[in-house]
């Protein structure tokens, strides 16, 4: 089987690249793609050369966002994502032999509302700066589906790994500390292990009756000041007093801050209607953290 890889810095597509890189199994990774989609199709052709492949996977996580930036910036950086998914997915739309299968990653702060109801794929999706975001991601594997494309939209948890330090947001001030923020323990995160996470993949790989999207999150979500608690203890990190939510609005461009609230309480049920089974189930034992 040959795989395409876009993006491998995250730490879904790093455990990806690892788990599928077997005798079985080609892989051709592109570790960064061009910001101009005109430059896309020769650097996959480069990347490819010139060989069929199976299944595309485009990986690109959200990591970047959580640096400190203009909204201007912001905005030029989700535009330049959103541009980069639809080329890849164009071009492998055009080609005469077709992968049978494309995966996006995407994210379950699509569902982020203040409401904070849990949501399966049916769920209501939200209205915020983020979650536009990637609904306009999802749109953008449109020339794939259109050419008879299996596309999968993997609305995933955080992904997290027992040696990574996630990706988080911290102020200006206190760049060493995680911000408790009230009405941290009214929200949830949704979060599944990077184990966990490949193993989806592969299960729907070999599940061509599960169509999108599909939510790639433990089936326990925890509360957010939890998380951050757990998150601290397991990386050494120190935790803030709980502040008040101005400071997120005076520290963050609003674009930025709806990252810090995009949080979502989301549950796997095309997963586990189709029989597959997570293997952590609770970040404290994934951890090995006890109380």
């Amino acid at each position: 089987m040959n795989i395409f890889i876009a993006g491998s810095s995250s730490i879904l597509a790093s455990t990806v690249i690892e788990a599928f890189f077997d005798e079985d199994m080609t892989l051709f990774i592109q570790d960064v793609l061009p910001s101009e989609p005109a430059d896309i199709p020769a650097a996959i052709t480069q990347t490819t050369a010139g060989q069929p492949i199976d299944v595309v996977m485009i990986l690109n996580r959200e990591e970047p966002f959580y640096s400190y930036m203009g909204k201007d910036a912001f905005s030029s950086l989700q535009s330049i994502q959103i541009d980069q998914v639809s080329a890849i997915c164009r071009y492998f739309a055009d080609i005469s032999v077709k992968p049978s299968t494309l995966l996006l990653a995407s994210s379950t702060r699509i569902y982020a509302r203040d409401d904070f109801q849990p949501a399966g794929e049916n769920g209501r999706l939200g209205e915020h700066f983020f979650a536009n975001y990637f609904k306009k991601l999802e749109k953008s594997t449109k020339p794939a589906e259109e050419k008879g494309i299996r596309v999968l939209h993997l609305r995933l948890g955080k992904v997290l790994s027992r040696m990574i330090e996630p990706s988080l947001h911290f102020l200006p001030l206190l760049k060493e500390s995680i911000p408790l923020f009230w009405r941290d323990d009214k929200r949830r995160i949704s979060w599944v292990s990077q184990e966990d996470a490949v193993r989806a993949i592969d299960f729907l790989l070999k599940n061509q009756r599960i169509t999108t999207p599909v939510n790639i999150t433990s089936p326990s979500s925890i509360p957010k000041d939890t998380f951050q608690k757990i998150i601290a203890k397991q990386f050494g990190r120190k935790l803030t007093p709980t502040l008040p939510k101005k400071l997120v609005d005076i520290s963050f461009s609003a674009e930025q801050a709806s990252l810090y609230f995009a949080d979502s309480d989301s549950r796997p049920v095309k997963l586990a209607r189709s029989g597959f089974a997570f293997h952590d189930m609770t970040l404290q034992e994934y951890f090995n953290i006890h109380s």
